[in-house]
This record gives structure tokens, C-alpha cells and sequence, in this order.
């Protein structure tokens, strides 16, 4: 389950929570709201609340048949009188909260849902997680969190349980391409702030231009099919103070049916550091990235890089996170080694019952110059140096049949900082390139541990070196087609 579906789906109320029921019934009453007649139950159940004004049993029972006709205020007043005769009825105080609730009442319903967790232990882990999520519409993020351990430490491996794990994923930040906390361990268990994350990716992809080769129908694009695959194991513990730290490797591989030069795998260490309760809630990584390409030594990478939160109200927040990024190629790619900056600033919002993300990044990438130019026949540059911006934006929707639809699109400029050679008349000459992607991605849960997704991504680059008369057409499309399955632990 991704964390955009958990932000859009817990705070519609009622994913993950146990259905209420009721322990013993009025025999007549019983049948009919068992067969959910409940607008034949109410007048019985009214009769039976006037001659047993003091059964607290009649008035949860008419409170739950109002609530189910939507009559919100009479349901109210019944789980309140019937609190009055019977303060320990935990049912009475859920159902309360959740009319609270809805009513945007959020200090009342938090104090209810605390109070269902007292009075009934089975409900515990759904009563905290929601008295969260009243903290939470408060702006109280610190008691949010602290709400949302304790659903997690009382809950592991329910409904409740799993989804206040991610929504301390959600509070420490996970926006798009970063990953949701997994499902409660035996360690989370025993504590809350201890956890591992493990993930297992198998993906069969289409890729319509591997080579990301020119239009010009005359070339012939080159088409082929990749099984990817991509593993991760992270541990996050706390530490003195506020401070919380996560180790995590990632592993990427990619294999091609035919172009085997293309095979890539990746290795990636991270070591990540937040303090939480500073005013920009501070966080700072370093990855160690090592690749190979076909059976060669292809790229290694440092990454530092910090994330502040500039913003946040209610579930609304902006982040800035900046990197440095030094890259150290092999000979045979020397040209691709150089130190590079990015800045990003990112935007979360809800939207409906989904979630909207927005970014805006600029980047500054310094690439090694070429000492062959001009001496070697077919180099054309001088480097690859460049400068750029890119938008971004993604919408994130539930769906029918458990489905969620993701949909996304990005822009971006890249603008070469070297005036090369690009055409055979020896003119130099800056390149500069445009590209927009658009993606679709479908996923749905199969059960606990399981997601399947189906993608579709389109590309389109076009580049002011896009002539036949041009050392090499840099407009290109293409697109890639996607089945992925993910276990998760």
C-alpha cells in the first residue's frame, strides 16, 4: 500500500476500523436491524427507551439506528445518554467520536476515541490511530505522532496497526519517489521506533525506443523487453533526543531479452539523520552508489543532500531539499565524471479523497571536458556540462474496486553549457533540449503483502539539434509499458 493512498483513504474514516457491532439486543429490535430495518427498529427502540429510560443497552442500540439513517444529531444524543448511564460503554464512546469526527469537533472526538481505548482494548489500535488523525486536523503534529506509535505498538498487523505506521512515513516526509514505512515487525512491536523495511520488486517491461533514437522513420527504432527487479532492506531506529536515524541498501538490476550491453545493476548504501522537533524539522543523508553497465565498470556516486520543511499546516507541506552529487565514471565513460548541485522544492496537499504533489527543481551539472576533441573522428563536444530546470506534478486518486489511479506529468529544460560541434559545417553551437513525460499507474493490494501495478509512460524530447545536417537528431519518443509485482515485509 502506497503512502498516497493512506493519506486519501484513513481520513475518510472507516478504512481499517472494525464494523461496530453489538454484544446483546433487544429480541424484536435485534431481527430487524440484523436484516438493517432500522427505520422499523427506531419507533420499538424509542418505545423500549421510555419505559427503560436507564437501559443503557436501548440507548446504544437507537443510537446506532439513527446513525444509520443519517440522523447524526439523534444519534449523538443517544451514545451521550447512553454514556451517562454507562461510562465504561466503549462502543458507545467510538461511535460518539466518529459523529465528532465528521463534524469537524476534533477535540471532543480525540477525547472519545481515548476514551474507547480505555473502556474497550479490542478497538485500542483504531481508537488511537483516529484520535491521531483529530490531533493531526489540529495541527498538533507532535501528539499526532505520538498517537499513531501507539496504534502501531497495539495493533501490529491489523488494518489499524499498518496504517499508522505509514502515516508516521507520511509525517517524516516520504513524497514521491521515496518510500512508505512497511508493516509493523516483531521489533516494531516491542517499540515503536525501531523498525525494518524489506521490499522485493519483479517487473516485465516494453520499452518502444531503448536507444532513445530520432524520429526520422529512416532509422528504425529499437524496441526490446527488460525484466527489472529492485530489493530493498532498511532499518530506522531512534536516538538520543529527537533524533532518528534510517540505514538502507537498495538494489537495482535490469536485464534486456537481446541488448545485453544494456544490462544495469546498482548497488546503493544511504544513511539518513532527522531531528524532528526543530522548527524545519532538519533532516541529512549521504548514498554511496556503485553501477556496472553490460559486464563493465560503469559509475560510481557520493550524494549529500538536506531536507527542511518550510511549511506545514493542518496536512499541508512544503519541503526544500537540497543535494550535491559528485559522479566518478569509468575510463571507458570518463566524460560522464563531474560534481553536480540540485534544489527542489516540493509541495503536498490533499485533494478530494487523494493527494496532489507538486514540485519545481533546478540543477547544476559540471561534467568532465573532453580532451579528444576534435582529435578523435565522431567527437563532436567538448562536454556534457549543463543547466536546468523541471515542474512536476502528480495526482494520486482511490478508485473503484480497490484500485488507485496515479497520474503524473513533467517538464524538462536542459540547457549545455559548452558550444559544440553538432553539425558537419563545423559551426559551434549550444544545445539545448525540451522533454515532457506523462505517466499512468494503476495499483491494487492482493492482500497484505502484495501490490500489482500496471504503468504506462510516454516521452517526448525535441532539441534545437534536430536536422539531418546535425552530427546526431536528438528528438526522440517513445514508450514504455509496465507489469510489476511488490512483496513488502
Amino acid at each position: 500500500m502506497t503512502l498516497k493512498r493512506v493519506l486519501a483513504g484513513v481520513l475518510a474514516l472507516g478504512v481499517g476500523l472494525p464494523s461496530l457491532t453489538w454484544a446483546d439486543h433487544l429480541p424484536e429490535a435485534e431481527v430487524l436491524m440484523d436484516d438493517r430495518r432500522y427505520e422499523v427498529a427506531i419507533p420499538l427502540l424509542e418505545t423500549e427507551s421510555r419505559e427503560e429510560p436507564d437501559n443503557a443497552r436501548v440507548w446504544f442500540l437507537l443510537g446506532v439506528a439513527y446513525s444509520e439513517q443519517e440522523r447524526s444529531g439523534d444519534a449523538r444524543a443517544a451514545f451521550e445518554k447512553t454514556l451517562a448511564l454507562d461510562p465504561t460503554h466503549g462502543l458507545a464512546h467510538y461511535n460518539l467520536a466518529i459523529l465528532l469526527f465528521r463534524a469537524a469537533q476534533w477535540e471532543q472526538a480525540a477525547s472519545e476515541f481515548l476514551s474507547t481505548a480505555r473502556a474497550r482494548p479490542q478497538l485500542a489500535s483504531a481508537a488511537y490511530l483516529n484520535a491521531g488523525l483529530a490531533r493531526l486536523k489540529q495541527g498538533r503534529e507532535a501528539d499526532a505522532r505520538a498517537l499513531f506509535q501507539e496504534a502501531a505498538a497495539v495493533g501490529p498487523g491489523t488494518g489499524s496497526g499498518k496504517s499508522a505506521v505509514q502515516m508516521l512515513a507520511a509525517l517524516d516526509g516520504n513524497l514521491p519517489g521515496a518510500t512508505p514505512a512497511s508493516d509493523p515487525t516483531e521489533a516494531a512491536r516491542k517499540s515503536p521506533d525501531h523498525r525494518w523495511d524489506a521490499r522485493l520488486t519483479l517487473r516485465r517491461e516494453f520499452d518502444s525506443n531503448v536507444f532513445a533514437t530520432p524520429d526520422d522513420p529512416t532509422t528504425g527504432n529499437q524496441s526490446d523487453q527488460r525484466i527489472g527487479l529492485s530489493a530493498r532492506l532498511a532499518r530506522s531506529f531512534a536516538l538520543s533526543g529527537a533524533r532518528r536515524m534510517e540505514v538502507r541498501y537498495d538494489l537495482f538490476a535490469r536485464e534486456y531479452d537481446t541488448l545485453s550491453q544494456l544490462d544495469l545493476t546498482t548497488h546503493t548504501l544511504r544513511v539518513r539523520m532527522e531531528h524532528r522537533k526543530t522548527p524545519r524539522r532538519s533532516r541529512w543523508e549521504y548514498a554511496f552508489s556503485s553501477s556496472t553497465l553490460g559486464t563493465s565498470a560503469y559509475m560510481a556516486s557520493h550524494t549529500a543532500g538536506a531536507r527542511w520543511t518550510l511549511s506545514r499546516g493542518g496536512q499541508r507541506s512544503t519541503y526544500l531539499y537540497t543535494r550535491i552529487k559528485r559522479y566518478d565514471a569509468s575510463a571507458a565513460y570518463g566524460y560522464l565524471s563531474g560534481t553536480g548541485a540540485e534544489a527542489i522544492l516540493a509541495r503536498y496537499r490533499p485533494l478530494g479523497m487523494g493527494s496532489l504533489y507538486t514540485s519545481v527543481s533546478a540543477e547544476y551539472l559540471d561534467r568532465k571536458d573532453r580532451p579528444d576533441f576534435g582529435a578523435v573522428a565522431g567527437v563532436q563536444h567538448v562536454s556534457y556540462s549543463h543547466a536546468g530546470f523541471s515542474p512536476s506534478v502528480s495526482l494520486v486518486q482511490p478508485f473503484f474496486f480497490g484500485l488507485t489511479v496515479d497520474l503524473g506529468a513533467r517538464y524538462q529544460y536542459r540547457g549545455y553549457l559548452d558550444a559544440d560541434v553538432w553539425n558537419f559545417g563545423a559551426t559551434r553551437r549550444k544545445r539545448q533540449d525540451h522533454k515532457l513525460s506523462m505517466d499512468l499507474a494503476v495499483t491494487r493490494d492482493l492482500g497484505n503483502l502484495l501490490e500489482l501495478e500496471l504503468g504506462w509512460r510516454r516521452e517526448l524530447r525535441r532539441s534545437n539539434i534536430d536536422s539531418a545536417a546535425d552530427y546526431t537528431d536528438r528528438d526522440y519518443q517513445r514508450n514504455v509499458y509496465t507489469v510489476a509485482v511488490t512483496g513488502r515485509y
